[in-house]
């Protein structure tokens, strides 16, 4: 079986996941054009394969083997202990412990919207202050919030 994907790249991929603007963004773009099964080169790896149907992942969430070089080039960019990063078998017990929970459709299903304001909130706090929070608006008792605790606290204290 054929897994549909770009071209061979001279660079390893590197090129690709950099003028996408990430490796995430890179993947999306992937999916978008090929499918929900890709495959395609990481810096490090030969061939990579990415899974974007909840169906067959739950199928392949016991697959615990992956090269150990997959990820090494995330190694200076992630910090020590990092699930992405860490050899089989120390990654392995971690993942079925995580899977355990988390996994599966009906886990996602349930607790998609919290998962969906956890995922805004740490983005907003990645972000930064907005313009609006910096120099004079960032005054004490200013309503603008310069956090994502303190937005949420000025949501629930708004009238109506």
């Amino acid at each position: 079986m054929r897994i549909p994907g770009p071209e061979h790249q001279e660079d390893g991929g590197l090129s690709a996941v950099a003028a996408a603007g990430g490796l995430h963004r890179y993947q999306l773009r992937l999916h978008e054009a090929h499918g929900p099964v890709v495959r395609f080169q990481l810096p490090g790896a030969d061939t990579a394969v990415s899974v974007a149907d909840p169906v067959l992942l739950e199928a392949t969430a016991h697959i615990d083997t992956r090269p150990e070089e997959l990820f090494a080039f995330l190694d200076p960019l992630c910090e020590a202990g990092n699930l992405q990063v860490l050899p089989a078998d120390e990654h392995t017990p971690w993942r079925r412990l995580l899977f355990s929970v988390l996994a599966g459709r009906p886990a996602h299903e349930r607790h998609f919207a919290r998962f969906t304001e956890l995922a805004q909130e740490l983005a907003d706090g990645w972000a930064g202050p907005s313009p609006a929070t910096t120099g004079s608006a960032a005054r004490p008792g200013n309503p603008v919030a310069s956090t994502s605790r303190e937005r949420r606290r000025a949501r629930r204290a708004r009238p109506g």
